[in-house]
């Protein structure tokens, strides 16, 4: 599929993938922060289509991070968590396709609908943020600090979405928070460097995207039910 192709047909690929309206969401999102980046750079030029397809389908293997036996996990599929029977059976079929891993089932996903090399290595690339953060793929680095503004209720800033997540993950797993807290500092601070380097190339403030400055771009896309 072409980048446009991706665009286009997104709703055809979240069916095939059966991919819940929460994470169709996120996705959406993503995008919509990626547009208004888009609209305010002023760097070198970018490929903007490549951008929106990536943010698109970056993260389609994730229902593989839902733990059926933990309700704070469960309620991160928002108004489909009452379907749990229904996702469960999908996580199984994901499983048994894609392996049990996130990004390794996403990247596979994608191979299945023949994006382009280039996209492709984006998306591959896109969980590695070390790589991320020191990459001169502007693109690619466009589309994982969006992510990183991106939380499951909606747009916060940097620290706010590592908060988020520590909190989520204590409540989830009940683990030893110890490991999680220094890989979420790293995260943090690349995700903060990355945030001066894209902005050193933007005519407005971080703290300008925000959901009311997304609405424009979140009003194009529509989540699709899955059955």
């Amino acid at each position: 599929m072409t980048d446009q192709k991706i665009i286009t047909h997104i709703n055809d690929v979240y069916q095939r993938f059966k991919i819940p309206s929460s994470l169709q969401m996120h996705h959406f999102r993503v995008a919509s922060v990626c547009s208004l980046i888009i609209d305010n750079w002023k760097g070198p030029k970018i490929n903007n289509k490549k951008i929106i397809a990536a943010a698109l389908i970056h993260d389609l293997g994730n229902i593989l991070k839902i733990d059926f036996d933990k309700k704070a996990s469960i309620k991160l599929l928002g108004a489909e968590a009452g379907r749990i029977s229904f996702w469960k059976d999908v996580q199984k079929s994901i499983i048994h396709h894609y392996g049990h891993d996130p990004d390794n089932a996403t990247a596979a996903m994608i191979k299945k609908i023949k994006v382009n090399s280039a996209l492709y290595e984006m998306i591959y690339n896109s969980h590695n943020h070390k790589y991320v953060k020191d990459a001169k793929n502007i693109e690619l680095k466009i589309v994982v600090y969006a992510d990183f503004r991106v939380a499951p209720n909606g747009i916060v800033n940097i620290d706010t979405r590592a908060n988020d997540f520590l909190k989520r993950t204590a409540r989830i797993h009940k683990q030893e928070m110890k490991d999680v807290r220094i890989f979420v500092k790293k995260t943090t601070a690349i995700a903060k460097e990355i945030e001066k380097q894209l902005f050193n190339d933007l005519n407005f403030l971080p703290n300008q995207i925000n959901n009311s400055s997304i609405v424009p771009y979140l009003g194009k896309y529509k989540a699709v039910k899955i059955v």
